[in-house]
């Protein structure tokens, strides 16, 4: 799998051999490439495609995959919407998959990205 194919399909953050990877509205092709550089598990790659997945935590011997919801400042009707993030973390990599609705999530990424001082 060539470095280049991931960098085309989502963003990443490598700091002192520590790498973020964060792919937004993942499609069934990044969650691919991703399985491929990683060697996922299929059923928690599929669980990233799903916007209605349970909150749980697998653990692996090299990583731990966690699904966590979290409400979001878009509201239908009155009533809460809640937004899915798949977290995979390893012992140099951290790897997140959202929708794009995580307002937080995304402008950490983005101030990471731009400030060494803050990948410290």
């Amino acid at each position: 799998m060539e470095e280049a194919a991931i960098q085309d399909h989502v963003e990443k953050i490598n700091n002192n051999g520590n790498l973020w990877i964060d792919i937004e509205k993942p499609t069934r092709n990044k969650i691919e490439m991703l399985g491929q550089k990683f060697s996922f598990n299929e059923l928690n790659l599929e669980d990233c495609l799903s916007k209605i997945q349970i909150t749980k935590i697998d653990r692996y011997e090299d990583h731990i995959f966690i699904i966590l919801h979290f409400p979001t400042s878009q509201k239908e009707k009155g009533i809460p919407r809640f937004s899915q993030l798949s977290i995979f973390a390893g012992m140099n990599y951290l790897v997140t998959v959202h929708q794009g609705d995580l307002r937080p999530l995304i402008e950490m990424f983005q101030i990471c990205k731009k400030s060494h001082e803050q990948r410290q």
